[in-house]
Formats: structure tokens, C-alpha cells, sequence
């Protein structure tokens, strides 16, 4: 089986590409760092190492030739969430849904659905970068996020507000 596996260069990531590759899979190994990465010598032509970010073209379409995806990547540093919580969604949450591809069609409606009425602050914010990632289905995610971003206002929520606007221009973007 061709298996993706994201955050390869981290301690569960590295055991898991020794793993699969012992157990026969073609494996890429995906990471943002070199340093890791599995080079052992014994795997033949089933390791692939892949040096990339989980939001980039290369993750994508490394996510599009894989039969599975083994979702590991994502930043750890809790005191530095608290300063970035954006940044650690998107990278965390948005990179995980990104992952969805062709999946995620489906998705667009319910997601807007959690942007404009859901009770929790970061399921609002985090439905919202998710919905500015899957720009392809822009039909269904601007109404969704114009009226997500009007009810954060309402509601003075001025983080869901920012989440929702900032998706909205990144989808608005990629429909032209």
C-alpha cells in the first residue's frame, strides 16, 4: 500500500515509517525538517523522503497519490498557541483538513454551519480557516463566511470575526 505519513521526523513519525516500510509499504515521509527523516539504508526504493509544509502544492499532491495518510504533523509548543492561536490553526487544524482533498466537498456546508452558530469560539475560528482552505467550493463557502463573520460582530466576537473575514478574503481569492 502507497502511504502518506506527515510529521515523519517526529518521535511517533520516525517509528511508524520504520514500521510501514518493515511491513512492506511504499511509504513518503513528509516534514517540514530535514533532520529526521528516515535514511536508513535497508528500505530500498519504498522510502520517498519529502521535505514540505502539510499546506503546500507538494503535500497535496503527495496526499492525492497515497491509498492512506497517516496524520502526524503539526506544531506542539503550547505557551507559543496561546500567542499564535491562528498560526497554530492553521498549520494544526486547517493542515489536517486540508488533507480531506477531494473529500472535503462535502464538508463545505456543515463547516459553515459551525462557523456561524456553534457555541465554542475555536470550532468557529477553526471552521473558518478550514473553509478558507477548500476555496475550490467558493459557491458554498462565501455566503457561509459573510454570514459568519456578520454574526461574530453581532455577538462581538471579535476573534471569529477576524477568522471569518481573513477566510473569507482567502476564498474570495481563489474563486478568481
Amino acid at each position: 500500500m502507497r502511504i502518506l505519513v506527515t510529521g515523519a521526523s517526529g518521535f511517533i513519525g520516525r517509528h511508524v515509517v520504520t514500521e510501514l516500510i518493515s511491513a512492506g509499504h511504499l511509504v513518503t515521509a513528509l516534514s517540514r525538517h530535514a533532520s529526521g527523516l528516515s535514511e536508513a539504508a535497508d528500505t530500498g526504493d519504498r522510502l520517498c523522503n519529502l521535505r514540505a509544509d502539510t499546506l503546500s502544492d507538494e503535500a497535496r499532491r503527495a496526499a492525492s497519490e497515497a491509498e492512506a495518510i497517516v496524520h502526524l504533523a503539526g506544531r506542539g509548543n503550547v505557551q507559543a498557541s496561546f500567542r499564535e492561536p491562528l498560526e497554530y490553526n492553521r498549520l494544526n487544524a486547517v493542515g489536517t483538513l486540508g488533507k480531506l482533498g477531494k473529500d472535503a466537498k462535502g464538508a463545505v456546508k456543515e463547516l459553515g454551519g459551525v462557523v456561524e452558530k456553534d457555541e465554542s469560539t475555536e470550532n468557529r475560528v477553526t471552521a473558518a480557516g478550514v473553509l478558507a482552505k477548500l476555496g475550490a467550493d467558493a459557491k458554498d463557502a462565501i455566503p457561509a463566511l459573510a454570514r459568519a463573520a456578520k454574526q461574530a460582530a453581532k455577538d462581538k466576537n471579535d476573534l471569529v470575526k477576524r477568522a471569518a473575514e481573513s477566510a473569507l478574503e482567502d476564498v474570495k481569492a481563489k474563486k478568481d
